[in-house]
């Protein structure tokens, strides 16, 4: 497994993070209020997963950072 993500659009490097860089507490707190809640259920493609598995989770994590680079919130 890499430690590194990189998201491309349209051949162009969109977002790039390190598993080996540190978080903050703030971006912690984050995602693991964002586990818990695709813990209760997530939806993709507008289908809804009660119980996803961890192909699931990344596929949903991917589509909500591409979502976010294309509206501009880089946070």
């Amino acid at each position: 497994m890499s430690d590194k993500l990189a998201i491309f659009v349209n051949d162009e490097p969109a977002f790039e993070y390190d598993r080996k860089v540190e978080l903050d507490d703030q971006k912690l707190a984050f995602l693991d209020k964002m586990d818990n809640d695709m813990s209760q259920g997530l939806k993709i493609r507008g289908e809804l997963i009660v119980e996803s598995e961890r192909g699931q989770r990344a596929e949903f994590v991917a589509m909500n950072l591409i979502k976010a680079l294309q509206q501009g919130n880089e946070a």
